[in-house]
Order: C-alpha cells, then structure tokens, then sequence
C-alpha cells in the first residue's frame, strides 16, 4: 500500500511539474546590473501585460511560475525590450550579451532561435549579393551576365526563405509574420520603401 501511495504522489507532483516554466538568465551587460527584467505579453489593446519579473543580482535573474497555455513573450529590462521568448514549459535558459540575446533548452524557443540563424545566414547572403553584383560590374563582365547571375542567385535566396518560413512551427510562423508587418509599418511609416 506504501508503494502504491507514493507511487500516485509521485505521479501527482510530475504532473504538477509539467506545466512550470524556469526562466534562468545570465548576462555580463554591467547595464543590467541591479535593473528590472520582464516578461511580457502583447495584449489586444496593443499594451504590454507583464506575466513576470525580477530583479538582475550578479549578472544572473530568475522566474518561475506556471502556465495555462504557451505564449510568445519579450523579455525586457525596465521598459526597453529585448529579445523575444517562447514560454514554454521547461527550463529557459537566456543568455544577453551586449550584442545578442538568446534563448535555449526549450524546443520551441530552440526552433524560433534556428530560425533567426538561419535567416541571419540568408539576409547575409543577399547582402553579398549586391556586392557581387558590383564586383562582376567593375570586372568588365557583360550586364546581360550579371543580371542573370544575381537574378538566379536572388531566386534561390528567396525560396530558402519561403522554405524557412512554410517549415516553421504554426505558433513561430505567426510571430514571424507578425514581426515582419510591423517592420513593414514601420519602415514605410518612416518612407524607407518607394
């Protein structure tokens, strides 16, 4: 009968356990130092609701609470946000430098962070392009060429991208897809497009 009772407690506390998020974060940004960190949610009105927050002590925080469903979440440090974190059950582990951020040991925030990667890798290579394009030009090689060369080049760019998205998790997907209208907003809010 002993067995039996600790076998459902310890069933019981597994279970309990499943829906927690550990977020555990480092950073050696001496800005940091002894400021607020948060996670926050987006909600309909457009306002953030923070789900979480605490204090930076020694260049590490942490937060730990439970979950109804899992959510997109930004991480910021006072009301300057970060980098974005899928909250998941699971250990998160945050890593902040002065020029990066990342999140680690959940399977969708590993997916999300594979696929800044890889698009990084991508908008590089598009980057090169143009340099190339130049080089060929500046070599004395026919326009005709060039512009078949990069127009071929460009293409197979931009169908690893529609790849990239089309194989993205449904919830990635459509955070992507939400972050790449408000840059559109905003960048021709800021007439940076014809």
């Amino acid at each position: 009968m002993k067995s039996i009772s600790s076998l459902l407690l310890a069933s019981v506390l597994l279970f309990s356990c499943q829906d927690m998020y550990v977020v555990k974060g480092m950073t050696d940004v001496t800005y940091f130092k002894g400021r607020q960190v948060a996670l926050k949610v987006p909600t309909a009105d457009g306002s953030w609701l923070t789900v979480d927050s605490c204090q930076v002590t020694h260049g590490e925080f942490t937060m730990k609470g439970h979950l109804d469903s899992i959510a997109l979440a930004t991480l910021f440090v006072d009301e300057m946000p970060l980098i974005p974190i899928v909250l998941e059950a699971g250990m998160l582990n945050v890593r902040l430098s002065n020029l990066t951020g990342r999140v680690t040991g959940t399977r969708l925030n590993e997916a999300l962070y594979a696929f800044f990667d890889e698009k990084n890798r991508l908008d590089a290579q598009v980057d090169e392009l143009g340099h190339t394009e130049s080089q060929m030009i500046m070599n004395g090689e026919r326009i005709e060429d060039v512009h078949h060369y990069v127009d071929s080049v460009y293409t197979s760019i931009a169908d690893a991208m529609h790849e990239l998205i089309t194989g993205l998790n449904p919830l990635i997907r459509r955070y992507v897809m939400a972050v790449n209208d408000e840059m559109s907003r905003q960048n021709l809010a800021a007439g940076n497009y014809p």
